[in-house]
């Protein structure tokens, strides 16, 4: 489950068995001090977001450069994994430096998930060809497609972004996508396995109660 560090439900379902703190930034300091008032309270595993969808959430070489020695200092020991929401970037030519903070993580111990809206990166010079590095990293542990745009919905959009939903056919890297609400599962679960031969590892819940 997705939890917003700006204010996150306390109504929280059963059962979770994996949280994160999302906050939109993308650089671990932002991330690490605008998730520190819910990580007592985040439960089982924990993650520590990166990025978002909008300006502030932006990935730059700069960024991705400081994350990896603050991942190789030992910032993110805290948490079980790091989540790269992956949308925005000011520039082409990054997945190298996503791949070494991936890398970085896995020497440690830690778990990696990749989130894009929708098919790939909405607002990437090259997004199909840093989708296709992710689609054969060995390592990412998970990868997520976002079928929600505003995270109103109330039903999953399996609208194609800028990448073809058949490309997703060629990793072997389990897909849990983002919903909106646990109800959407079976939905998205049967949507997957009859037009991609896909099936999906569950399921990450945006919505908070």
């Amino acid at each position: 489950m997705w939890l917003q560090t700006w204010g996150p439900g306390t109504n929280l379902p059963e059962g979770i068995n994996l949280s994160i703190a999302f906050s939109g930034w993308p650089d671990i300091t932002s991330a690490l001090s605008n998730s520190q008032n819910i990580f007592n309270t985040m439960p089982s595993e924990k993650y520590l977001s990166l990025g978002g969808g909008v300006a502030t959430g932006t990935w730059t070489e700069e960024i991705l450069s400081a994350n990896l020695e603050s991942i190789n200092n030992g910032d993110v020991d805290a948490y079980d994994g790091v989540v790269f929401d992956v949308e925005i970037s000011d520039a082409a030519g990054l997945y190298s430096n996503f791949e070494e903070c991936f890398s970085a993580l896995k020497t440690k111990g830690k778990n990696v998930i990749v989130t894009t809206s929708h098919t790939g990166p909405y607002q990437f010079p090259d997004a199909l060809e840093f989708m296709e590095g992710c689609f054969t990293s060995e390592n990412i542990d998970i990868l997520s497609p976002q079928l929600y745009t505003n995270g109103n919905e109330t039903s999953n959009d399996y609208s194609n972004g800028v990448v073809p939903w058949s490309a997703w056919q060629t990793t072997k890297i389990n897909i849990v996508p983002s919903i909106v609400t646990a109800n959407l599962y079976e939905d998205a679960s049967s949507w997957f396995e009859s037009n991609l031969s896909i099936n999906i590892g569950g399921f990450i819940q945006w919505e908070n109660i």
